[in-house]
């Protein structure tokens, strides 16, 4: 017969004492295994003695049932030795573990015992401390709480490398701040560009539309070619006499011939040829003017007004002159557009130079001339005249070829541009 008892045993390779322990229980186990083997067999042994086979059968059967729970009517001693784990074998907590056979005084096998373990139960879990992700426990006493230094050392050298990242990451923000300053910048000079774009724009359309209208009020005003002559029309009803005009101026009397014998009346004749005509008499009173008569065809087109070319790229007329302005940014020409300068050859006096500064001034400012050495009358650049504008005294600039008044005392540096607020004028080529 087979046996098969559970028995716990403990088998924990990391203390010695615990080893030995399993070792004892180990041992009993094994006894009391074997008294409840023996008993077993010596039941079987009495009844095949003295029973029937089949009564024998049905006395086996009870007699195992029984075996495992009336261990007090057999008596055994001795014990069995069975090693921690199989030889060249690792600690191994799985059954089976050992199989060992019984026989009795006279040698005869009686059957076999096996043992196996049973599974340890669960150890309580061990007091752990955390530092970050890392845990550890101690080896000889697991339930002790452990502080990993190694861990701590690895958590201080990631916290100086985020430190690091930190700081670079501070850097790049910084980088990236500057960036978006100067987008700023860049984008505060592109909306002032586009300001001026935009009012340029507005004053073309403004000019174009003066332009168009002016054209075309020419052509409301004036009358095309003549169409051709339509068909005659029917002849109309004779209307009412008028009534007799005025009589003329009597003229002179001739002079008065001989007078000849008067003869008889005859038949009147065939009218003689006319006389020669007399002398004209004084001219009459001037009549009433006719109705107008029919439109002539109309003639070759002529030049274009230079006023209009003037007025069509934005200047303004001056003494038969087309004239441009431009603000100054540094000390050279700022040419207006669609504007070709040149210089007119005239002997313009400071009274024509304050008209046309009151044309294109675009601040307030004074007739008072700084005559200092400031600016003078030179032709080193292409404007007419240049000038600041204020309420005190401003600087001028004139070009020698069309003014004859010098606008500086002694000296003069021939600057082009006193301030800011400098502004230039263009005479321009049409």
């Amino acid at each position: 017969s087979t046996m098969a008892p559970s028995v716990g045993s403990a088998l924990l390779p990391h203390r010695a004492e615990e080893r030995h322990a399993a070792g004892t229980a180990r041992k009993a186990a094994v006894s009391t295994m074997a008294v409840c083997a023996v008993a077993t067999v010596l039941t079987l042994l009495v009844t095949s003695q003295t029973a029937q086979p089949s009564v024998l059968l049905a006395k086996t059967a009870r007699a195992r049932k029984a075996s495992t729970q009336k261990l007090s009517d057999f008596a055994m001693s001795g014990s069995f030795d069975i090693p921690d784990h199989p030889p060249g074998m690792p600690y191994i907590k799985a059954p089976p573990m050992g199989d060992v056979q019984l026989t009795d005084s006279d040698g005869n096998p009686i059957g076999h015992v096996t043992m196996r373990t049973a599974p340890a139960p669960p150890a309580p879990p061990p007091t752990i401390i955390k530092f970050g992700d890392v845990g550890v426990t101690n080896a000889e006493c697991p339930m002790c709480p452990v502080l990993d230094v190694d861990a701590v050392k690895e958590q201080k050298k990631q916290l100086k490398q985020n430190a690091h990242r930190i700081e670079r990451l501070k850097h790049a923000e910084e980088l990236n701040r500057g960036r978006v300053e100067k987008t700023i910048e860049m984008m505060k000079k592109l909306k002032d560009t586009m300001y001026d774009r935009v009012f340029n724009m507005k004053e073309e359309l403004k000019k174009s539309d003066a332009l168009i209208e002016m054209k075309m009020e020419e052509k409301e005003n004036s009358t095309g070619p003549v169409g051709p002559a339509g068909p005659p029309g029917f002849n109309g009803e004779n209307g009412l006499n008028g009534h007799d005009g005025e009589d003329g101026i009597q003229g002179p009397k001739g002079r008065q011939g001989p007078e000849g014998p008067i003869g008889q009346t005859g038949m009147r004749g065939i009218p003689g040829p006319s006389g020669p005509e007399g002398s004209q008499g004084p001219v009459g009173p001037e009549g009433k003017d006719g109705p107008p008569g029919p439109a002539g065809d109309a003639g070759p087109e002529g030049t274009a007004s230079v006023t209009l070319e003037c007025i069509r790229i934005g200047g303004k007329m001056f003494k038969g002159v087309c004239f441009k302005a431009s603000t100054l940014e540094a000390n050279s020409d700022a040419l207006p557009d669609d504007c070709k300068a040149y210089q007119p050859h005239e002997e313009w006096t400071e009274a024509d130079w304050w008209k046309l500064a009151q044309m294109f001034h675009s601040q307030p400012m004074t007739p008072n001339i700084d005559r200092g050495h400031h600016g003078g009358r030179c032709s080193n650049f292409e404007a007419v005249t240049s000038f600041t504008q204020n309420l005190n005294a401003v600087e001028v600039w004139v070009n020698s070829k069309s003014f004859a008044f010098t606008p500086t005392g002694t000296g003069q540096s021939c600057d082009l541009q006193g301030d800011e607020s400098s502004m230039a004028v263009y005479a321009c080529a049409l």
